[in-house]
């Protein structure tokens, strides 16, 4: 079997907004491949124009204060322009993820806690970033950065919590609006609560296919489906029927499966894996048996090993907002060892290590199914 061992880091920035980009610059820069990356056209396209880049900038300002200063940080310690920052493409563009995420509200969870779990699958070329924030203007937080100022996920210091997952794969995008990193990352900044979070969320133009579940420290949860201006809501929590939600990579709310997007495979194996393992737990379920689930290989559970496919976990985690805690395991949760992070660690880089086992995906592994 082939494997690799993968890098992850864990950078803790502090101060106003330029200054945490600085920062983040300079924990990153002797990765040249990486700053290439992250200064290079998005997937090789042409320039962002003046009025685009203005327009976009405008944008931030009204969605995630910060954000531009935050990249003028990073590109003075880079020794790049501002402009050149692929970010700044995150109106437009997309990043594929497949993904399962997965929320327990206290009335069926052990102790009456409320958990927000998630695997992020994707290639082993990946250089993930594990950012923790403390920036003047913005609630603190942690989460996995996408593109550096963008998040896959993450929680703040209100017990705020919100994870995604691709609704469509390979979608073809027609409309204008932001991308899930922006998304997340201006939820992170703003909101204290699921009802903040929506709030937000609706003011906000979205081009992206794609699956949030939000959730926070009161207990409730929120599970969007969104197709760039087509989007449905389903609550879960104290006062709703359902007690939990999840979600993998492809739509089941009733308005958004009439849409007809296509659907893989192994989509609907991870999400018929959760149901029955959430079933089969009822009516309590530990966080053990929450990271059991995202532990347990396909088709028992949904981790996966398919690294050179671009379907392995490369990281798993589980949110405790009731006690300010996330623990993540780093690479597959079948093979590595679960840590705990709060929001309170030094600045500064820390390593870690992870062994990720390649396995071939099988050929219909990828087949397109109903999802009836």
């Amino acid at each position: 079997m082939k494997s690799k061992v993968m890098e992850f880091k864990h950078c803790v920035v502090e101060g106003t907004a330029y200054e945490a980009g600085k920062q983040l610059g300079n924990m990153l820069k002797d990765d040249k491949t990486f700053i290439t990356a992250m200064t290079s056209p998005f997937m090789g396209g042409s320039k962002i124009s003046k009025h685009q880049l203005t327009r976009v900038m405008d944008l931030y300002d009204k969605f995630c204060p910060g954000t531009n200063d935050e990249i003028t940080g990073f590109a003075d310690a880079i020794g790049a322009n501002a402009e050149d920052v692929v970010y700044y493409f995150a109106f437009l563009q997309n990043r594929l993820s497949n993904c399962s995420h997965i929320v327990l509200t206290p009335s069926i969870s052990e102790n009456s806690q409320i958990y927000l779990g998630r695997n992020y699958d994707f290639h082993w070329n990946e250089k993930p970033l594990l950012i923790e924030s403390r920036i003047k203007g913005q609630y603190n937080q942690i989460g996995f950065g996408c593109q550096v100022f963008g998040r896959f996920d993450g929680m703040n210091e209100h017990g705020l919590c919100i994870t995604t997952s691709a609704g469509v794969i390979n979608p073809e995008y027609t409309e204008e609006g932001f991308v899930f990193p922006v998304v997340v990352r201006a939820i992170l900044n703003n909101c204290k609560t699921v009802k903040e979070a929506i709030e937000l969320f609706d003011s906000m133009q979205i081009a992206d296919y794609r699956n949030f579940i939000i959730a926070d420290r009161y207990g409730d949860a929120a599970l969007i489906e969104v197709a760039a201006s087509k989007r449905a809501l389903k609550m879960a929590g104290n006062t709703e029927n359902d007690k939990y939600l999840f979600s993998t990579n492809h739509y089941n709310i009733p308005s958004m499966k009439e849409l007809g997007y296509p659907i893989v495979k192994h989509s609907i194996v991870r999400h018929n894996a959760i149901k029955a393992c959430i079933e089969a737990s009822l009516p309590k379920i530990s966080k053990a048996e929450l990271k059991k689930i995202l532990s347990t290989t396909m088709p028992e559970g949904v981790c996966c090993h398919h690294y050179e496919d671009g379907m392995g976990t490369l990281w798993s985690l589980v949110f405790d907002p009731m006690q300010m805690e996330v623990d993540i395991c780093f690479g597959s949760p079948n093979i590595n060892q679960w840590k705990t992070f709060n929001l309170n660690n030094p600045t500064g880089v820390k390593k870690y290590s992870a062994m990720l086992p390649n396995e071939s995906a099988t050929p219909d592994f990828w087949k397109p199914v109903s999802n009836s």
